[in-house]
């Protein structure tokens, strides 16, 4: 068998991509790269996404200011490739499958002296941990390390950048104006975001709705994962909210006079491709069955997802063995607190309401306490709400949705603000729209 351990082109070709702007710039570990000047010449690119310069390499600007002669002559004869964007994420995963058979074949080769000096039991677990660093290409050497102290500069200068540039401030907007203020700018990478309402309180039209937002709105990678509504059901979800036609008449074909603008809808859809991407796992699924799936994107991608959107929580089960609901919901929320810090994705989902928050008449009062061993799960959350309306109807009549939130670790906790909404129409958000082509208000 035949072991690719370096390809110079390749690393070139890497290189030549850094120099050409920030779309294709890819922040990998130095390790991938095996030939001695590559590697030399990648960790001067990436010194000046640090300060003082705070961009993105150009060949004019490294034959200008690195100190290298050797690393200024390789950037002007590399400067010269051209480059094809569709490649890129290719080249990375070559990169990152040299760098993964080199350690492989390394991890191999001590298991024999390994052997003699351990029991089998400890040399499998270790080896297994060795492998698992290589699932992930850009999780491998992220680590980070340092006092506080040494980085204090580059903290002055991050926020010297936001202050003048408002644009570069982390968060994607939820685009429901209320969330987006008391969240400090929408949701960051690595955090998990936890809803609960009771049944048919709203929570999976409301996940649907910043899925759609995060794809439609801010150009996101989003992946839904589903695990009780059918693959078909939930794109008539999206269609009803992209169009703002009635799903019932979607789904029986009762569209009469809107059934034209339906198809153009569709149309656009197919032209704009948003990058929403749906997950139909029908029997039972672990959290492993989500690190799957990501990397199956990834396969398919060349990228990770931004937004993870499970749907929902209660029906996933932890790979590690649990013995009770407690235990259950404790050891999901470590896995997937995990799986959120090594891909860098933001994570959403939902839990059912309690039977004594059910019985609560007054919704603005429920807490925590009111979602089932939901303290165990809550305490990997950055942000905890409570999606609930009125037990006498009125809400559900004039189609409003309250949000509570609980929990909030960037912004105020136990505030509330009040959405529009539409079961019909699968809409969740800031006001009453107006749909040219219906009569009246929506």
């Amino acid at each position: 068998m035949s072991l690719k351990f370096q390809d110079t082109d390749i690393e070139q070709y890497f290189l030549a991509c850094c120099l050409k702007g920030p779309e294709h710039w890819k922040n990998i570990p130095d390790s991938y790269f095996q030939d001695d000047l590559c590697r030399k010449t990648y960790s001067a690119y990436k010194e000046f996404l640090k300060p003082p310069y705070s961009t993105y390499p150009t060949a004019e600007l490294v034959i200008e200011k690195c100190a290298s002669t050797e690393i200024k002559l390789f950037t002007q004869e590399i400067a010269t490739m051209k480059v094809d964007t569709k490649l890129i994420n290719t080249k990375i995963y070559d990169l990152y499958e040299m760098y993964a058979s080199r350690k492989v074949l390394d991890i191999i080769e001590r298991v024999p002296n390994d052997m003699e000096k351990g029991r089998i039991e400890e040399v499998v677990r270790a080896k297994i941990y060795e492998f698992s660093k290589l699932v992930n290409p850009f999780e491998v050497g992220q680590r980070e390390r340092g006092f506080i102290y040494e980085s204090a500069a580059a903290r002055w200068e991050r926020y010297r950048q936001v202050e003048a540039n408002p644009g570069m401030r982390e968060g994607v907007p939820y685009h429901i104006e209320e969330l987006d203020k008391y969240t400090r700018g929408g949701v960051r990478k690595s955090h998990i975001v936890g809803l609960y309402a009771e049944s048919g309180g709203y929570k999976t039209k409301t996940k649907a709705n910043l899925a759609y937002n995060f794809a439609y709105m801010s150009n996101q990678h989003v992946m839904v994962i589903t695990l009780e509504v059918p693959f078909k059901d939930y794109a008539l979800i999206v269609d009803s909210r992209d169009s703002l036609l009635s799903f019932g008449d979607i789904l029986d074909g009762s569209l009469k006079a809107n059934r034209e603008y339906y198809r153009q809808r569709l149309m656009n859809n197919k032209k704009m491709e948003p990058k929403l991407y749906l997950v139909d796992i029908p029997g039972e699924a672990t959290t492993a069955d989500l690190i799957s799936e990501l990397e199956l994107y990834y396969t398919i991608q060349g990228r990770y997802p931004d937004e993870l959107i499970l749907d929902y929580l209660n029906e996933i089960s932890p790979v590690e063995s649990w013995n009770n609901p407690s235990e259950k919901f404790k050891n999901a929320g470590v896995e997937i607190r995990r799986i959120t810090r090594m891909y860098n994705i933001a994570f959403l989902t939902s839990m059912q309401e309690n039977r004594e928050g059910k019985k609560l008449k007054d919704k603005a009062k429920s807490g925590t306490e009111h979602v089932a061993e939901s303290h165990y799960f809550q305490n990997v959350c950055h942000l905890f709400i409570h999606l609930y309306q009125d037990s006498e109807g009125i809400d559900d009549a004039t189609n409003q949705l309250h949000w509570g939130i609980k929990k909030n670790r960037y912004g105020p906790k136990h505030v509330s603000f009040t959405t529009f909404c539409s079961g019909d129409l699968n809409y969740v958000g800031d006001k009453k729209l107006f749909a040219p082509y219906q009569e009246g208000l929506v």
